[in-house]
């Protein structure tokens, strides 16, 4: 997945699921903005905006949309 669609799929209100690093995360629409978190983890990312996500979305000391090449597993709901 690219930047370009990870964009496109969270405009238009999908949640979606992917593997990194043979750990599982979620990116889910809430009444707040969108939510990032990693599966069976208390701590989660939350963000007012797509911009906001997009620029500061962060695994470990990776930002998201430096790693979306190396994600895979991707489940789109």
């Amino acid at each position: 997945m690219n930047l370009e669609e990870l964009k496109k799929y969270l405009e238009i209100g999908h949640d979606i699921e992917f593997k990194f690093n043979n750990e599982e995360y979620s990116i889910t629409h809430t009444a707040n903005g969108i939510c990032f978190t990693k599966f069976y983890n208390l701590d989660h990312q939350e963000y007012e905006n797509l911009d906001e996500f997009i620029n500061k979305a962060k695994i470990n000391n990776y930002k998201l949309k430096d790693i979306l090449d190396q994600i895979n597993g991707i489940f789109i709901y």
